[in-house]
C-alpha cells in the first residue's frame, strides 16, 4: 500500500494512473489509500481524477469519508470526470442517501455524458427519488441527446406505477431516432414485474413492423422473454422468420424456442 501511495505522487501521470487503478486491487489495505485517491481527485490529469472516482466508488460505504471530495468533483471541467463521480457516489449510497439536490443539479449539466449517469443513477433509486420524476419526464421529451433521452425512459419504468410508466413509454415507440425506440422496447421489459404482460403485446408487435432493424430484433428479445405469455405474438414472430436482416432472423427462431420451452 504504502508503494502505491508513493506512486500516485509520481510525475508521471501514466505511472500516477496505474497506482489509482491497481488502488481497487488493493483488497482490505485499499481503504488507507482513500486520502490519496482523493488527493488524486484533483490530479492535473482528468484520466486519473476520473480513475480516482472510479476507485472510490469501487470501494463501496468504506469510501463514506470521501462524499465531501467527490461531491466538490461533480463540478469538475472533465464531463467524464464528473460522470464517474455522479457514479461513485451511488456506489458509496446506494440507499439513496447522497443529497438528491446534487443529483438532481447534474441533470442539467451541460455534457451529455454527466446528464446520462445521473439519469442512470436516480433511475437505480427507484422510488426515492420520485422527486426527480417530473424532471426526467421533460428531459424525455426535451434532451437533444438519445442516449440521454434513453436513460430517461429507462428511469422512467422504475420511477412510476406500471400504468403510468406504460402510458409514457408507449409515445415513444414512435420517436424518430432509433435508439430511443430501442430504449421503449427495453423499457418495457422492465415493467413486467409491476403490470400484466398481455397489456406489452400491442407495443412490442408494433415494434416489431419497425423499420429499424435493433427495434424489431429488442421486440423479439422481449417476446422470448414473456414466456407463455407471449404466445399471441406467435403468427408475427413466425413471419420475423422471413425478416431480410439474418440477426432478426436468428432472434425470432430464438423467441419461438424460449417461448415452446416453457409449455
Amino acid at each position: 500500500v504504502s508503494g502505491l501511495s508513493k506512486a500516485m505522487r509520481d510525475e508521471s501521470a501514466q505511472v500516477r494512473y496505474g497506482a489509482v487503478f491497481a488502488a481497487v486491487n488493493a483488497g482490505p489495505q485499499a481503504a488507507a489509500l482513500i486520502p490519496e485517491l482523493e488527493r488524486a481527485l484533483e490530479d492535473e490529469n482528468p484520466h486519473v481524477r476520473c480513475a480516482a472516482a472510479g476507485a472510490l466508488g469501487a470501494l463501496g460505504g468504506a469510501a463514506e469519508s470521501a462524499v465531501a471530495s467527490l461531491l466538490s468533483t461533480l463540478k469538475d471541467k472533465d464531463p467524464h470526470v464528473r460522470g464517474a463521480a455522479m457514479m461513485a457516489l451511488h456506489q458509496i449510497r446506494p440507499d439513496g442517501q447522497q443529497p438528491m439536490e446534487e443529483r438532481v443539479r447534474s441533470l442539467e449539466d451541460g455534457d451529455a455524458f454527466v446528464r446520462w449517469r445521473a439519469v442512470f443513477s436516480l433511475g437505480l433509486m427507484a422510488e426515492s427519488a420520485s422527486v426527480a420524476a417530473p424532471r426526467i419526464l421533460r428531459m424525455l421529451e426535451n434532451d437533444p441527446d438519445p442516449s440521454v433521452r434513453t436513460a430517461a425512459l429507462m428511469a422512467t419504468g422504475l420511477l412510476h406505477p406500471g400504468n403510468t410508466a406504460l402510458a409514457l413509454i408507449a409515445r415513444f415507440f414512435h420517436d424518430k431516432d432509433p435508439h430511443v425506440r430501442v430504449g421503449a422496447v427495453m423499457s418495457l421489459m422492465n415493467l413486467k414485474p409491476k403490470i400484466a404482460p398481455k397489456l406489452l403485446l400491442p407495443h412490442l408487435l408494433r415494434a416489431l413492423k419497425d423499420t429499424d432493424r435493433d427495434v424489431r430484433m429488442h421486440a423479439l428479445i422481449a417476446l422470448g422473454g414473456l414466456g407463455r405469455a407471449g404466445e399471441p405474438a406467435g403468427a408475427a414472430m413466425l413471419s420475423a422468420l422471413k425478416d431480410p436482416d439474418p440477426e432478426v432472423r436468428m432472434n425470432a427462431a430464438e423467441a419461438i424456442s424460449r417461448i415452446r420451452s416453457v409449455r
